[in-house]
């Protein structure tokens, strides 16, 4: 097998971003009570406003700033998201939460020309999505994740290079998708005796490990080094696509709009690719601003049909910007939900009666 591991270090800030076209700072806010900021964009950052500071530090620096509160569900849902549209390339998905896709990719090398055209199409058309990511390529799945969070762009694609590999990156990544197995304590003691990189734990004997209570980090590296099996359970993509975007800041500007309604449909053409299917009609859902009263957010659905049996994105994008023009809104959108109705199967056109077969 061979695993492609994307991981997306800043989606707790990407969920938001994704859906503006402008540079205006943002940071996100940890949890209540504290709120303090643990993202950042570039434009924030230059206002000096980084991770670990509070509210109130970072609107001094940077008045214009806008905050917005983590949202785990939106980053939950956006993983999701990226799975579906993953299934473009690959129909052997696993999701790594919190942040990392896992993609099988052995069986789709010849479909896009080897290992190095498929990872940059899969970059490229992640941009599309509205999300930017790390990859690497190894023949375990968490090898793949330790190389995209520490030497992204690393294309492993036999065993035999793998301890190579791995040997320089530092003795933390072990803590690396273990769901809390590996403790800060195991780390600790490594760091004491001078364990430094995963070169230096594979020198020490297994069996003094396990006396000082570090059995957990063996058991990661044998799984990331294939001594012992690392299964993965397969994510399934829905049967039915809902894709949802929130915005930064409620608008009526229609370019604005029309951006985000860009980023939906680039999740629902891998969607579609995936199924070979096409599309007929699909529904453009505004939410509207809530009011200030506190009253429900007000939903407008536009149905929108393509007139015949398509997954031409750039016919949709269009489409729903005429349907964005027709007048003005009655209020500003706070974000888009896209409905596409049931796909149907893309069937090749009948071959040529009188075409020879010479």
């Amino acid at each position: 097998m061979l695993w492609c591991a994307l991981v997306l270090p800043d989606l707790a800030l990407q969920v938001f971003t994704r859906g503006r076209s402008d540079a205006g700072p943002l940071a996100i806010l940890g949890p209540r009570p504290q709120l303090r900021v643990v993202a950042a964009d570039p434009a924030a950052v230059a206002c000096g406003v980084e991770p670990g500071i509070s509210r109130a530090s970072a609107l001094a620096l940077a008045p214009q700033l806008h905050l917005r509160e983590r949202a785990p569900a939106l980053e939950s849902a956006a993983l999701a998201e990226i799975a579906t549209w993953a299934g473009r390339f690959t129909s052997s998905i696993s999701l790594d939460p919190p942040d990392t896709l896992l993609l099988e990719i052995q069986a789709s090398l010849r479909l896009f020309g080897g290992l190095a055209p498929l990872c940059a199409s899969i970059g490229e058309s992640l941009g599309e999505l509205g999300f930017a990511g790390q990859l690497a390529v190894a023949p375990t799945p968490l090898a793949a994740r330790w190389l995209a969070r520490c030497s992204p762009g690393s294309l492993i694609d036999a065993e035999a290079g793998l301890a190579a590999a791995l040997a320089p990156l530092p003795i933390t990544v072990v803590a690396d998708g273990c769901g809390g197995a590996v403790t800060t304590e195991n780390l600790d003691l490594l760091a004491g005796i001078g364990i430094h990189c995963l070169a230096d734990v594979q020198r020490l004997p297994r069996s003094g490990l396990a006396r000082r209570h570090a059995r957990a980090v063996t058991t990661q590296l044998d799984r990331a080094y294939a001594i012992v099996p690392d299964p993965r359970p397969w994510f399934v993509p829905p049967e039915r696509y809902v894709a949802h975007l929130p915005l930064p800041a409620p608008t009526d500007q229609v370019d604005t709009l029309v951006f985000g309604v860009r980023r939906l449909l680039a999740g629902l053409s891998g969607w579609l690719d995936a199924r070979q299917a096409g599309l007929e009609r699909f529904t453009l859902v505004l939410e509207y601003e809530r009011h200030r009263q506190g009253s429900e957010i007000r939903e407008e659905p536009r149905e929108i049909v393509l007139g015949a049996l398509s997954r031409d994105m750039t016919r949709c994008q269009m489409l729903a910007r005429e349907h964005l023009t027709r007048g003005p809104l009655p209020a500003p959108v706070a974000a888009l939900r896209l409905e596409p109705a049931a796909p149907r199967l893309r069937t090749p056109p009948p071959p040529d009666l009188f075409a020879r077969d010479d």
